[in-house]
C-alpha cells in the first residue's frame, strides 16, 4: 500500500520492489481489491497486457481488540 499512495504501478514493478514474485504480489493485490483499498486496470505493455494498481485510500486505521 505505501508505494501506491503517491504513484500508480504495475504488479512487476510492485513484486521487484518488494522482492517477491509476480504471482504472490498479484494474489495479494487481489485481496486489497476484494477489501476496497486498491484499484487496478489493464493497459498494454510490452509483453502483453499489464495490471497497473493505484490506492483508493490515503490512510487505513486498524482497531484491534
Amino acid at each position: 500500500m505505501k508505494l501506491l499512495i503517491d504513484k500508480e504501478m504495475d504488479i512487476s514493478s510492485i513484486a521487484k520492489r518488494m522482492k517477491q514474485t509476480e504471482a504472490n504480489t498479484s494474489a495479494q493485490i487481489k485481496f486489497l481489491e476484494k477489501a476496497g483499498v486498491l484499484d487496478s486496470r489493464y493497459e498494454p505493455g510490452a509483453h502483453g497486457v499489464r495490471k497497473v494498481c493505484k490506492t483508493k485510500v490515503k490512510k487505513i486505521i486498524l482497531n484491534i481488540v
